[in-house]
């Protein structure tokens, strides 16, 4: 039998930062990495959200991505 383990958390927030030439949306992104895996989805958000209002741009995303070790029991 085998088990995961909680390796890494990351919080990435995506925005909108204007258009190219073609009128397309340029689109940015900024990582979080070691968040604190007791956070709950909620509080991420709000921290999410609140990156928003200090840079200034529209939200397109709030993500997190989680990397596991895959260790056996036996």
């Amino acid at each position: 039998m085998a088990r995961k383990i909680l390796k890494e958390l990351e919080l990435k927030v995506s925005y909108k930062k204007g258009t190219d030439d073609k009128g397309n949306d340029i689109i940015k992104k900024q990582n979080f990495n070691n968040v604190n895996s007791e956070l709950n989805p909620e509080d991420m958000y709000l921290f999410g959200e609140a990156v928003g209002e200090v840079i200034n741009y529209s939200l397109t995303a709030i993500e997190t991505e989680e990397e596991y070790t895959l260790v056996s029991e036996a």
